[in-house]
């Protein structure tokens, strides 16, 4: 995945203290066309856009010609607190 390339070329540039704080914290969305980067706040998103954006784009388009989008956000869960499979199962069982 182009995210999982970009990462560990930041990972080996940065200091760990910068690359933890500002680039681990962002989540991708998964696009065949477009690499689309959720930052968990507005903070966050401004900072790593004054000072990671434009590496990050040099990143992404050395392994082809893909658009960097950088908004707030987080990728949804795939599994709900409210879904059926999240529930205990029980057992019913027959007196005789």
């Amino acid at each position: 995945m182009v995210w999982n390339t970009c990462l560990k070329s930041l990972e080996q540039e940065l200091p760990s203290d910068q690359f933890n704080t500002w680039i681990r914290p962002l989540q991708v969305e998964p696009s065949s066309d477009r690499v689309k980067i959720l930052a968990p706040n507005r903070f966050v998103k401004d900072w790593v856009t004054d000072r990671y954006l434009a590496r990050i784009k040099e990143l992404v388009n050395d392994q082809g010609d893909m658009r960097v989008i950088l908004e707030v956000g987080s990728v949804a869960r795939a599994t709900s607190p409210t879904d059926d499979t999240q529930k205990p199962a029980t057992t019913v069982s027959a007196l005789q």
